[in-house]
């Protein structure tokens, strides 16, 4: 096949839940003048972290929320400035929580006064953003997914292998407690090895912007902000539904499955997928371009397959993934995991509570840790997911580059 751009990976040791050692200062002075200055702010932040957040949409508003409640839980931080392309959210935003608005995100990633940055935008936004506020060296947590591409993660997940910056992406199924509960059940023999994993996604449909297109105006929707490097005419409608369209999102595959497929590499350890097949259809007939129903399945070298697909939400208490063994199964059941063994009756394994995906991040940033879905893990699950829909799109099964597999 044509080479995605996806250059050697390392394959040195890691996993989405593995630590870094501690940082000193003198090592965080190594990393240059912007680096060591972060860090020096954030390790005198036993005062205060104060966070830019970028796109105060649907994720970028439960941010926003989760970051006001975890600051009146005494995590001492501040959401001080915010900002969107349109005008009367970044407005609603700022009121809520008292910070100032700037007038363009970048202006918002060169302030000086910020130690870090939350990416909450349509998905073509995440690479150059992130890169961008690793060049002004602050932290950053964005929004699933990595990038709009795989070949575009790999180019971020270099950047980020260079620098010294605490890095969280939003797959916020890798905080839940039953997936690294999955992990030591596997290591441990409890189902033998893995054969097949299979997992769901409600794929919901709810506007970005609430309202009719035609209520967004014009004056108070930054076009050129929103848009980007993407060459297409005002239109409310992709604004209020970028989702549906491939300029600014992957679709499903990126959106919706991007975070379980993380979740299911830290159960498995598995790396990078050999082969990656997709199927769907569009059935909404509202001129969306990406598809509303949508089925991949990902092949492993460690010899586990994952299948992913799109449905309507499940009763309360369905398992939100299966992991089949050659000798059990795993039912993951969110405060619990469900072992059943090959001929020996079920038994519950219950999880412990565990932090946020965004308490995570504070929390590394403090200690310089990798968090939970650091560059390594996100790439892994970008890989899967970006071909997933270049499998789809091309009508075609994908066998990646060797280079993506080392």
């Amino acid at each position: 096949m044509q080479s995605l751009g996806i250059a050697h990976v390392s394959t040195a040791n890691h996993s989405g839940l593995s630590r870094r050692t501690f940082l000193s200062i003198a090592g965080a002075a190594l990393a240059g003048p912007a680096g060591a200055a972060s860090f020096q702010r954030v390790r005198r932040a036993k005062t205060e972290i104060r966070l830019g957040l970028i796109g105060c949409g649907m994720r970028g508003s439960s941010l926003l929320r989760e970051s006001q409640r975890l600051d009146k839980a005494g995590a001492n931080i501040r959401l001080a400035a915010l900002s969107d392309a349109y005008a009367p959210r970044a407005r609603r935003a700022a009121a809520a929580c008292g910070s100032e608005v700037a007038t363009h995100w970048k202006a918002l990633v060169e302030r000086n006064d910020l130690d870090a940055i939350v990416i909450a935008t349509p998905s073509h936004w995440h690479a150059s953003m992130t890169r961008a506020a690793i060049d002004a060296g602050k932290d950053v947590y964005c929004e699933t997914p990595m990038a709009l591409s795989a070949a575009e993660a790999r180019e971020v997940l270099t950047v980020l292998r260079d620098s010294d910056r605490v890095v969280q992406f939003g797959a916020n199924a890798t905080s839940e407690p039953q997936w690294s509960v999955a992990r030591d059940l596997i290591d441990g023999g409890a189902i033998g090895p893995v054969q097949w994993c299979q997992a769901y996604a409600h794929v919901g449909d709810a506007p970005e912007q609430p309202g009719p297109a035609a209520s967004i105006a014009r004056a108070e929707l930054d076009w050129d902000a929103f848009r980007g490097p993407v060459e297409q005419p005002f239109d409310p409608e992709r604004f209020r539904h970028w989702r549906h369209y491939w300029d600014f999102s992957g679709g499903v595959a990126t959106e919706s499955f991007y975070g379980t497929l993380a979740a299911l590499l830290v159960a498995t350890g598995e790396r990078y997928p050999t082969r990656v097949a997709a199927a769907g259809g569009i059935y909404a007939c509202d001129g969306r371009e990406t598809p509303d129903s949508f089925v991949m399945m990902a092949e492993y070298a460690g010899g586990a397959r994952f299948v992913m697909a799109s449905c309507l939400p499940g009763r309360g208490g369905a398992p939100s993934a299966f992991i089949r063994g050659a000798e059990g199964t795993l039912e993951l059941l969110g405060d619990r995991v469900r072992v059943t063994p090959e001929g020996a009756p079920a038994y519950d394994v219950a999880c412990d509570a565990r932090a946020s995906h965004l308490d995570n991040w504070l929390t590394c940033m403090r200690t310089r840790e990798t968090p939970v879905c650091g560059p390594e893990l996100a790439f892994r699950a970008m890989a899967a997911a970006g071909l997933a829909v270049e499998a789809y799109r091309g009508r075609k099964t994908v066998i990646p580059d060797a280079v993506c597999l080392a």
